[in-house]
């Protein structure tokens, strides 16, 4: 494929899934199961919190696992062609160097506006560091530089053996939450344990679709079809939500443990993993296959944007807390004005990170 194709449809998948993120953490602060750096002022009903835990359910089942894969699907020509030196030396000035200035730098400095124009001045100001969204960079980091030292053991794994390895990663998905359920973070790194199987296969996954070239083939073949198992796979999650809010009576029951609604959301996982990783990638092939002028420009910034998302959120969301309007409405107005100024922020900021 030329190289030209190629970017194309990579690079607007890579703003679609840039904006996901963003949206993501939006959710969250309006109520969504999870923890971020602010909250909206207004409140939500239990039902509109239900839905953005549900959203966010439905996004971390498989977005950050096709960053991992789109990720490692280029580490794989750069090792190629940079040699393990030159590959692990780029990396670092790529991919450490913004999570390290991000974590003294940024986070602070984002927790401070936080303290000055929500919590008040009254108990003075307090320094405080964190990784925030940039556990994706340095768990990237990690990952590229274990695959330049190991590169020679996926040599022989060909697609079909990852297949034939789906229901392993389910399985290891089940007992990691056993002991590390979703929504535990290590220290620091700020790692959720919980899907870091899936972000393993997933980058296994882009090295070996990379160095067989299957792009090629699901170009070639309409698997964006394979999206409509999402309503057997969407209904599985409804019927773990419903189980646990009739039988339990708490959502969190299926993060974690040795019970049935684990084990069935560690399913889920796999299963959007899957069926949106192959139906994206061919939507985005057969019908999202060129440029466009306002995309291109967000895709020359996503990584930025990726890095200032949280500053970017935090600015808005102190801003509508100002405004007397509804929790939906200000739900909106944020992801409205979010977005574009978190892309805006990547742009300005794009020279401190390169």
């Amino acid at each position: 494929m030329k190289g030209n194709i190629r970017l194309d449809y990579l690079d607007n998948l890579k703003v679609l899934l840039t904006i996901l993120v963003i949206v993501h953490h939006i959710a969250i602060a309006f109520g969504g199961e999870g923890a971020f750096v602010i909250a909206s002022q207004t409140q939500g009903s239990g039902l509109f919190n239900l839905g953005m835990t549900g959203f966010l359910a439905i996004n971390q089942s498989y977005f950050m696992g096709l960053f991992f894969a789109i990720s490692s699907f280029f580490s794989y020509k750069s090792l190629k062609k940079k040699g393990r030196q030159g590959f692990i030396h780029a990396k670092f000035k790529r991919l450490f160097i913004p999570a390290l200035i991000y974590y003294i730098g940024l986070s602070p400095l984002n927790n401070i506006i936080v303290q000055v124009f929500q919590k008040g001045m009254d108990d003075g100001l307090s320094l405080s560091f964190s990784i925030g969204a940039l556990w994706f960079v340095l768990a990237l980091f990690l990952f590229d530089c274990v695959y330049a030292f190991t590169n020679q053991l996926l040599e022989k794994i060909k697609i079909k053996h990852m297949i034939y390895l789906l229901p392993l990663t389910v399985i290891l998905t089940w007992l990691v939450r056993m002991i590390t359920p979703v929504g535990v973070f290590l220290p620091v790194v700020a790692f959720q344990p919980a899907h870091f199987i899936q972000y393993i296969y997933a980058y296994a996954l882009g090295v070996i679709v990379s160095r067989d070239n299957i792009l090629d083939e699901i170009m070639s073949i309409k698997y964006y079809k394979v999206l409509i198992l999402l309503i057997p796979i969407l209904g599985l999650l409804g019927l773990v939500i419903y189980g646990l809010i009739t039988s339990v009576g708490d959502i969190t029951y299926a993060f974690g443990g040795g019970n049935i609604y684990s084990l069935l959301y560690s399913l889920f996982d796999m299963l959007m993993f899957c069926t949106m990783s192959l139906g994206l990638t061919s939507v985005f092939q057969h019908f999202f296959n060129r440029e466009y002028t306002i995309v291109k420009w967000m895709s020359k910034y996503a990584f930025g944007a990726y890095v200032m998302h949280y500053m970017g959120v935090t600015i808005t969301i102190l801003f509508l807390n100002q405004l007397a309007i509804g929790h939906g409405l200000t739900f909106v107005l944020t992801v409205i004005i979010g977005i574009p100024l978190s892309f805006i922020l990547g742009k300005v900021f794009k020279p401190i990170f390169g």
